[in-house]
């Protein structure tokens, strides 16, 4: 039998073409500099619909990776797909993908595109769980995507201006989309939710962003419950929004001139319910507030409580 042509990853795909349609099941695809597959492209080029990707520990400096069928991509030690500050690193336009215990860093600030870490792109069901993101512009980016969990992530931005940053997780156009139990600092806002509805925000650390620790705009029908705020240059921001229960947070320290505990404009038929507003310059502003409920929250050591 004559050899494929196009070298070690036309011999693998030859080889698992060649498998028997009765054993076409999952399969585990190995990445490890030193063995058959190298790179995490020609993993992606080897596998099928429901394969798992094993990245074995090293520093991957790739092209812009693209997932385009139903994989699972777990990081196996230190596993690090590096974007060397030129391009994203992971767009996922398959359904029901997986990343999980990566490290993925340095995706450099741009004036053009919205580049990220790992960016969603019109999806459903995926997971983002267990992941280091060091050093992007924008972490992790859902757009026009459903039903998808971020969850477990830690997101270190390096911004030091709000036009040279962009957002921790980003949410744009998007609905039932679970946050959950990730540590976000360093960027312009830790969380952010434009025109995106049916979110929930649980249990999240956002600190030390450049200006807010979440941010909604024109998202109705979203919940965030039991996350810490703490030391955002601004505070929190949820504007033009309807039907948003905000509940058990703790609002933390934002100080200065322009800041808030928690800033609310045009926003209507919401629950503001048993929070924590602690060492803020002014702990609520709103502004333009309609047919919502104020209970049961604690005000401590605030320049202005309401």
């Amino acid at each position: 039998m004559r050899r494929p042509r196009g070298g070690r990853v036309a011999v693998l795909a030859a080889a698992f073409a060649a498998a028997p349609l009765a054993e076409a099941v999952a399969r585990d695809i190995v990445v490890d500099p030193r063995g058959p597959v190298r790179t995490v492209a020609a993993a992606l080029q080897l596998a099928a619909p429901g394969d798992r990707i094993i990245v074995r520990a090293g520093i991957y400096r790739e092209p812009q990776l693209l997932v385009e069928k139903r994989v699972e991509l777990v990081g196996e030690g230190d596993a690090v797909l590096d974007g060397a500050g030129q391009h994203e690193v992971l767009t996922v336009r398959a359904d029901g993908v997986v990343i999980r215990g990566l490290t993925i860093r340095n995706v450099g600030a741009s004036y053009t595109e919205d580049r990220a870490g790992i960016r969603l792109d019109q999806v459903d069901g995926c997971v983002v769980e267990n992941n280091r993101l060091d050093a992007t512009f924008f972490g992790i980016y859902v757009a026009k995507s459903r039903n998808c969990r971020i969850a477990g992530n830690r997101l270190d931005g390096a911004g030091t201006s709000e036009v040279g940053s962009g957002n921790g997780i980003h949410l744009w156009y998007s609905s039932a989309i679970h946050v959950e139990r990730n540590e976000i600092r360093g960027h312009r806002d830790g969380i952010y939710l434009e025109f995106s509805e049916g979110a929930e925000i649980r249990n999240n650390l956002s600190t030390r962003n450049l200006r807010y620790g979440l941010h909604f705009m024109f998202s109705h029908g979203c919940r965030y419950l039991e996350n810490r705020f703490v030391e955002n240059l601004a505070g929190v921001a949820v504007m033009y929004s309807r039907d948003v229960t905000m509940r058990r947070n703790r609002f933390e320290r934002s100080v200065g001139a322009a800041s808030y505990g928690l800033l609310l404009k045009e926003l209507s038929e919401s629950m503001v319910e048993e929070n924590r507003f602690s060492g803020n310059t002014v702990a609520v502003f709103a502004e333009g507030t309609t047919r919502s409920t104020f209970r049961r929250n604690l005000f401590t050591g605030n320049g202005w409580a309401v």
